[in-house]
């Protein structure tokens, strides 16, 4: 069965995108933790790089940074949003969701601020190894999405194992 959103069935939203008819209405980069003085690095630092390369291919006029949770008093959005418009991303472009405080939190909290402006479609933006589960979230929340990974390097199979351990108990939970 078809979930039915804003009218029209979620197989018939995907289908609409497949066809190549229907493009993001914005890119939702999710948050990480932050480096010292509230700057993106490690991780968060390659999810803002890979939302300012979405952006900069105009896949989506806005971009949404999502995360309420504050490293060094600076909250992933915030932090986010500087670097954003640091890159030239222009301000007026940039949404914050500050409430949410984990994945499941950025799904629903990004399905709000999509109702409240008319948005169906992301170009979500995320770790590679936790792009399925945020996927999946997502999906659950009401808001289809594009995924655009964000490459993370080489790591040993023992954090392989660990990460996708991790990543299942927190979809179950």
């Amino acid at each position: 069965m078809a979930l039915k959103v804003g009218g029209t069935t979620r197989n018939a939203q995907r289908s609409a995108y497949q066809a190549g008819s229907w493009a993001p209405d914005a890119i939702v980069v999710l948050g990480c933790p932050l480096g010292p003085g509230g700057n993106p690095a490690g991780a968060s630092q390659r999810r803002v790089q890979q939302a300012i390369e979405v952006y900069r291919q105009g896949v989506a006029p806005w971009v949404v940074a999502s995360g309420g949770r504050c490293w060094h008093g600076v909250a992933e959005a915030q932090g986010y949003r500087q670097a954003l418009v640091l890159a030239k991303v222009p301000s007026a472009q940039v949404i914050m969701e500050l409430e949410s405080l984990t994945t499941a939190h950025n799904a629903r909290a990004v399905a709000r601020v999509f109702r409240s402006r008319g948005f169906q479609h992301a170009a979500l933006v995320t770790c590679d190894w936790h792009m399925p589960r945020a996927l999946r979230l997502f999906d659950a929340a009401g808001i289809v999405c594009t995924p655009m990974p964000a490459a993370s390097p080489r790591v040993s199979c023992t954090a392989r194992v660990w990460r996708s351990l991790r990543e299942r108990v927190s979809l179950l939970l």
